[in-house]
């Protein structure tokens, strides 16, 4: 499925499917689903139009979109998508559904970005994935991967397909495979920020232990990439349940850093500073640097009482050294 890069505020182009109630975007955004606002015009399934990414649920998990203009009407029935689904449906086979994508796109570029949609569809338990035997579209997918002369976009298509997948499932194997030959043939610095990029997406604690295995491999894993790792390994053996493969993740800086310490700081780095604020606040080092830390994500987030506190408090934390150290 199509993935859009895009922050709140951002204006960009989508289309418009059905969803169980209403509609919602075909395309992904920073992979998340993305809805119309309460307060946007109405859209039918089929439109394609421009539309501001206007904001997002408390739990991080979709984005709302306000239409601001129409690009293509479409049938108030259904999407390419739709329409590749209920082919498969009407006759219970795959191979008709393949047949209406030809039939729906001008040249192999569309056709290999609507199959690949069709095979990201099945993580929403559709009844279209109960149907026998999808290697159809499985094998006509890897054959226009096979076509595309950029063969880092194809390992990345192939890796982003494969974690769609889980584990268990032999399509991921499939995909996981081809694209891991393809990022092969790549330098190590390729194959290592593909992979890097991969973990940072995925949400799923075994993903992000198979990726990293193969990240092992490369030459690519420097030391801000490895901390940036060791981070994502962490927050998903924490998810996990797997404290002590936090500990474990976390080995390197443990001598000097607390486990609140290295996850904040890591997302501060990044600039998510409401990630970063979230894990610096449970630490309890009463250490300078994080009190500081915390008190720039508050800059950050608009919250001028609290980073005055701690500021205050790191302040103290300061002076508190320089006459420990004076004593000296």
């Amino acid at each position: 499925m199509l993935n859009i890069e895009a922050k709140i505020g951002d204006t960009i182009q989508v289309t418009f499917i059905k969803a169980d109630s209403g509609v919602q975007t075909q395309e992904r955004i920073n992979n998340r689903r993305a809805f119309l606002d309460r307060k946007s015009s109405r859209s039918r399934p089929g439109d394609t139009c421009r539309v501001k990414i206007v904001g997002q649920n408390p739990g991080l998990t979709v984005y709302f979109v306000k239409v601001e203009s129409v690009v293509k009407l479409g049938d108030g029935v259904s999407s390419p998508l739709e329409k590749v689904m209920e082919a498969s449906r009407k006759r219970q086979n795959h191979e008709y559904g393949l047949e209406t994508a030809r039939a729906l796109c001008r040249d192999p570029g569309e056709l290999l970005d609507l199959l690949s949609n069709v095979l990201d569809y099945h993580r929403h338990g559709d009844s279209f994935w109960q149907l026998p035997d999808r290697a159809p579209i499985s094998r006509a997918v890897l054959q226009l991967i096979d076509g595309m002369s950029d063969r880092q976009k194809a390992a990345e298509r192939c890796l982003h397909l494969a974690l769609t997948f889980d584990s268990s499932d032999p399509t991921n194997e499939t995909f996981l495979q081809k694209g891991l030959d393809l990022i092969g043939k790549q330098s190590p610095e390729i194959s290592g920020k593909i992979i890097a990029e991969l973990i940072k997406t995925s949400r799923r604690y075994w993903d992000v232990e198979l990726l990293e295995r193969h990240l092992q491999n490369t030459e690519a894993r420097t030391k801000e990439t490895d901390r940036f790792l060791r981070r994502r390994l962490a927050e998903a053996r924490l998810q996990a349940g797997n404290s002590a493969g936090v500990r474990e993740a976390l080995r390197p800086f443990e001598d000097h850093e607390t486990i609140a310490e290295v996850m904040g700081g890591s997302y501060f780095q990044e600039k998510d500073y409401l990630k970063a604020r979230e894990w610096l606040l449970k630490d309890t080092s009463d250490s300078f640097r994080v009190k500081k830390m915390i008190a720039e994500c508050a800059v950050a987030l608009g919250d001028l009482e609290e980073a005055v506190r701690f500021f205050r408090e790191a302040m103290v934390l300061c002076e508190r050294d320089l006459e420990f150290a004076n004593e000296y």
